[in-house]
């Protein structure tokens, strides 16, 4: 072995533990800082959801004076999310100054490694500072390394979000499908005992409730806030299924329509309207995408959403 060759290995040698530190520690701390970064993402996810919910339930807020209730809700849960950012965040900082000091006690071993071989006549003084140039460059790929793996973190935490409500089974199905008949049945809707509680809830939205609606009859359900009325219609459209009894329609349990052929033949109007960001026209047609410009026109005639100009609508529509 030459005297450069001698002198190359015994600069990497020396470079070496500092290197591999640099490499390790991303990999050795990645638990903990996936683990803080999924906490703070779900965190975030909240926090959100509860601005957006407190937006667009302004009016309610206002109109129940929960004004500053909300405003101490949204704080404590910026203060729960404060509490899981940081930590996550002072380690990622703690790493990166971590990864500095490996670099540059790297580079000066390299240097005091490369001078005391210059001196001992084994290495080209001249070399030196392209050799220790050399040496802090083999950090930079760690660099990256280690800056995508901080990136992930955060990245992963949201990716799991979503894998969690994709993965989240779905409590009602297509049933095997109700076949139309032109008979038409005495009794139109039936519940039969129906009892139901909402996921999360221990007390019961619906218990043992039984009424029948006679075809061609109009029915009201009528009751105080939070009697179960908006409860029956989700039942009715089968946004939930009831934990017991059993819901009809034209003598067949809700459970055996497909889900688009049982919403084909209910409509609801809900008491309170929400329009998209959108425009006006993908509002009206967003039950009925598939609707003639005929059509679209017919309804907003109906419900007198243009003051009866029907010029002016079908310009606009």
């Amino acid at each position: 072995m030459n005297r450069r060759t001698a002198a190359s290995t015994l600069l990497a040698l020396v470079l070496l533990p500092f290197l591999l530190y640099a490499a390790l520690t991303p990999v050795l701390a990645r638990a903990k800082i996936d683990r803080l970064g999924s906490r703070a993402r779900e965190m975030a996810g909240d926090l959100n959801a509860h601005a957006a919910d407190s937006v667009q339930g302004l009016g309610e807020i206002v109109a129940f004076q929960r004004v500053r209730a909300r405003g101490e809700e949204f704080a404590a849960k910026a203060k729960e999310y404060l509490a899981v950012r940081v930590p996550f965040l002072r380690d990622l900082t703690l790493q990166s100054a971590r990864q500095e000091v490996a670099t540059g006690l790297g580079g000066l071993a390299v240097v005091l490694a490369g001078a005391w071989l210059a001196a001992s006549g084994r290495l080209d003084a001249g070399m030196l500072p392209l050799l220790t140039l050399l040496a802090m460059s083999a950090f930079v790929p760690v660099w990256e390394i280690a800056q995508v793996g901080r990136q992930l973190a955060d990245t992963l935490g949201a990716a799991r979000r979503v894998y969690a409500v994709h993965a989240e089974p779905v409590p009602v199905t297509d049933g095997p499908g109700v076949r139309r008949t032109s008979a038409i049945a005495d009794i139109a809707l039936e519940t039969t005992r129906v009892s139901f509680a909402y996921p999360g809830r221990q007390r019961r939205a619906l218990t043992d409730v039984s009424f029948s609606v006679p075809a061609g009859s109009t029915v009201a359900l009528v009751g105080p806030s939070g009697a179960g009325k908006t409860t029956v219609a989700n039942l009715l459209l089968r946004f939930w299924d009831p934990d017991a009894g059993v819901v009809r329609l034209g003598g067949h349990d809700l459970r055996e329509y497909e889900l688009d052929d049982l919403r084909r033949r209910i409509a609801l109007v809900a008491q309170d309207t929400y329009l998209f960001n959108d425009t006006l026209r993908s509002n009206i047609l967003l039950a009925r995408p598939w609707a003639s410009a005929e059509e679209l026109l017919a309804a907003v005639v109906a419900v007198a959403a243009g003051g009866g100009d029907e010029e002016v609508l079908s310009a606009e529509f």
